[in-house]
């Protein structure tokens, strides 16, 4: 069993993306809200099909407004593919998700 996906909180990182098998998975979006965040004004995500929420960095934050507008209420039913990669966090190289818009295909 994975710890990181038992005391994982709420919210998706890369651990729970690997206990879930979530990445690169198709996720449809299904809510978008602000939250204060680790004290920042953040925009979360939440997925039909897991019961895990997304914080919006600005870089996902921003691929999302490309493919869909920065209106958030057109991105709910739209579908996006979490992969995992390498970002800088506190100076050091850590695991991170990256967004990838891809439609659904019948």
């Amino acid at each position: 069993m994975d710890a990181n996906a038992v005391y994982g909180g709420n919210y998706l990182n890369a651990a729970t993306l690997r206990s879930e098998k979530l990445i690169g998975k198709l996720l449809t979006i299904v809510e978008i809200r602000s939250e204060m965040f680790k004290e920042k004004d953040k925009l979360i995500l939440s997925f039909k099909e897991t019961g895990k929420e997304l914080p919006l960095n600005k870089t996902n934050a921003n691929v999302l407004i490309s493919a869909y507008g920065a209106e958030t209420d057109q991105w709910v039913g739209k579908h996006v593919r979490p992969l995992i990669t390498k970002v800088l966090y506190q100076g050091q190289q850590v695991d991170g998700i990256q967004l990838v818009v891809e439609e659904a295909t019948a």
